[in-house]
């Protein structure tokens, strides 16, 4: 087996021969490469030979599955620190990556002019910053209730950032966020959603 698939991956693919359409369609080779740090160096040759003799047995996830039934994520965002905006788009596009049905209402404050560099796809209020920032939360929900947006679970993000050095704190913020929307994380969070009853 080893060897067959050795001269698939050096020679047979290049020749356009059929190995096994299974294993090849459900590996991606980015996406592999991503989610896995001891991976990050490989070449999509060695990625696709680690997956056929290693990944599959040990339980790895070789490109991303879409859950197949709905569950409406909303993200709330409160964008007080604009600058962070890219930051915060690729976080929405993980979550986008994994689950089917996601809403997102970012909450920004009343003079900003950054709403025009955001998606129409998106939600954007804007509203007073009081609150020790709860307000932004507030509004966001009162928001999809009155819009009767369907939501089973709520991911809030913040842009907070701390600019004093000496709390040693300076990625705290995505310290505490990308643990939750790592695309790997993901993965075992929407296999918990499936698996998983009232959670």
């Amino acid at each position: 087996y080893k060897k067959a698939y050795s001269h698939f991956i050096l020679h047979g693919e290049k020749e356009q021969r059929l190995f096994n359409k299974n294993l090849v369609k459900n590996l991606n080779c980015n996406f592999y490469r991503k989610i896995y740090q001891d991976m990050n160096n490989l070449s999509d040759t060695q990625i696709k030979e680690h997956w056929a003799f290693h990944g599959i047995f040990e339980g790895r996830i070789g490109k991303p599955n879409k859950l197949n039934f709905v569950t409406n994520i909303c993200i709330f965002i409160h964008l007080y620190n604009e600058e962070l905006l890219g930051e915060f788009i690729q976080y929405i596009k993980n979550v986008e990556s994994v689950f089917n049905n996601v809403n997102v209402i970012f909450t920004l404050k009343v003079d900003t002019l950054i709403e025009k560099k955001i998606d129409k796809k998106y939600y954007v209020l804007k509203i007073k910053n009081i609150g020790v920032d709860i307000n932004g939360f507030i509004e966001s929900y009162k928001f999809i209730n009155k819009n009767k947006i369907p939501c089973d679970f709520i991911l809030k993000l913040h842009s907070k950032k701390s600019v004093n050095k000496v709390e040693g704190l300076l990625n705290w913020r995505k310290q505490l966020i990308e643990p939750i929307v790592s695309i790997s994380n993901l993965i075992q969070i929407q296999y918990l959603f499936t698996h998983v009853k009232n959670i």
